[in-house]
């Protein structure tokens, strides 16, 4: 929970502007002509530049703090382990959370997909078709993520289980009174260790 909360913080103070320099890795591998004198972007390649960097930057603070924090362990403790309804119900809740950052702009994943696209050049028709594909492109991964997250991990089988798989049985040794009557063994059996050899 702590790692949570504190992934928030500095996610809203980066996207807020509150941390300063945190864009200058963004402005060192662009060219200097996507960028005015104060540093907002000239035309749409810059734009598209810094929704990509936001997008990166939300990416890597969400993986850091996930396993900093052990968000899926977490997750499975403190829900799942109540049962599939709790764990799906989780699952659902985390993604229209997700859905609803990506829909209302908080995060710029329409912005990056959608803004920068030729709509001059499309009839009605194929702008409603590309806005809609726009939209699946954006919730697809998230609804995939969820899902497999609120199905829960793959159940073991007692095929494969180690304790139902049988081990082979360990290969047989002769007795000694077997080795004792093999031929070209140099001795007589034990049934007839008092007896005289032939014609005795």
């Amino acid at each position: 929970m702590i790692s949570f909360l504190a992934c928030v913080l500095l996610w809203s103070l980066l996207t807020n502007g509150y941390i300063p320099y945190f864009d200058v890795p963004l402005k060192l591998f662009t060219p200097n002509d996507w960028w005015e004198l104060g540093g907002d972007p000239v035309d749409g390649r810059g734009a598209a530049g810094f929704q990509a960097y936001m997008l990166l930057l939300t990416a890597g603070l969400v993986v850091w703090f996930s396993r900093l924090g052990s968000w899926r362990l977490a997750f499975d403790r403190l829900v799942g382990a109540r049962g599939g309804r709790a764990r799906a119900a989780g699952a659902l809740v985390g993604a229209w959370f997700v859905l609803m950052l990506i829909f209302t702009n908080t995060l710029t994943v329409l912005g990056l997909l959608a803004d920068h696209l030729p709509y001059k050049d499309m009839s009605d028709g194929l702008k409603k078709l590309v806005v809609c594909l726009v939209y699946v492109v954006a919730a697809a991964p998230v609804i995939v993520f969820f899902v497999r997250l609120g199905r829960g991990p793959v159940p073991v089988t007692d095929a494969d289980s180690p304790s139902t798989q049988v081990a082979p049985p360990p290969p047989k040794t002769p007795s000694p009174s077997a080795r004792s009557a093999a031929p070209g063994s140099g001795r007589w059996p034990i049934g007839w260790a008092g007896r005289s050899g032939p014609g005795g």
